[in-house]
């Protein structure tokens, strides 16, 4: 677990004022809860590294500290695809169209599933995503307009960390906030190619890692890339508050101060 020391000893204090104020003892539950949860200092209630592409990065032989854990859809789309084609199996036969995911993390199971029944033409009014860390809100709407069935989704992430390592160069992100806005088109039919526009912006500290004798960060970086076809205006929902998608038309940008030491010059 990369969590540093002092956050670990925060939270072992805190759980046991509270197991002390309840008179000696709390339900696994409670326990569970606040070992999660708790503002700050819970496990997924806190800006640690949890997910990434390896448990662990290195710099020359040696192992530093990455993200917790890695899951499928950070690996490949081809978990969410095979998700989705059940899904929309489940939909058909119970005549419904919403989604409800628990435990959302990155997001990218989410926009995994999304995408790829929005190929297969299933219809998919909402998708609700349960995430007590709050950090990432996912909404879905379908529409059908004369011919054409129109899937608009949005993606908003606040207080995001995350960390990747490819060949033991890896690079990390902190205090990272963002927004996405993905419009998909296709014949209302199911026929025919899917037609795609998205644009995103995003912000945070960021740390390339595992190059010997380099150093590279950057503070308040900041990107944008719109690909919507016309100038963006738009206020994506996080999990507790928005982000803002204020581009021009085919607007890319890159912002930020940076910090580049090679030799320890």
């Amino acid at each position: 677990m990369t969590t540093d020391h002092s956050l670990t000893s925060a939270l072992t204090r805190h759980i046991a004022q509270t197991i002390t104020g309840h008179g000696g003892w709390i339900g696994f539950d409670e326990f569970m809860a606040l070992a999660l949860y708790t503002p700050g200092l819970g496990y997924y209630a806190n800006d640690s590294t949890k997910f990434g592409s390896l448990p662990y990065a290195t710099q020359g032989d040696t192992p530093t500290p990455g993200s917790d854990f890695v899951t499928a859809p950070e690996m490949t789309a081809l978990f969410g695809q095979t998700l989705a084609t059940q899904v929309a199996q489940a939909l058909q036969v119970t005549q419904t169209s919403e989604v409800w995911e628990f435990g959302a993390g990155s997001g990218a199971l989410a926009l995994q599933v999304l995408d790829a029944l929005a190929v297969l033409g299933q219809t998919l009014t909402r998708y609700t995503i349960v995430d007590l860390s709050g950090s990432l809100r996912v909404i879905s709407t379908t529409s059908v307009s004369g011919s054409v069935r129109t899937t608009d989704i949005t993606i908003g992430i606040e207080t995001m960390s995350a960390g990747l390592t490819l060949g033991g160069v890896g690079a990390t992100l902190a205090n990272g906030r963002a927004g996405m806005a993905l419009r998909l088109e296709q014949a209302a039919d199911g026929t025919g190619a899917v037609t795609s526009h998205y644009a995103l912006a995003a912000d945070g500290d960021v740390a390339l890692t595992g190059i010997s004798g380099l150093t590279l960060k950057a503070q308040h970086l900041q990107i944008a890339w719109n690909r919507w076809g016309s100038a963006l205006d738009t206020t994506v929902a996080t999990g507790s508050g928005t982000y803002v998608l204020q581009l021009a038309d085919q607007e890319s940008r890159l912002r930020g101060s940076m910090e580049l030491a090679v030799g320890g010059v």
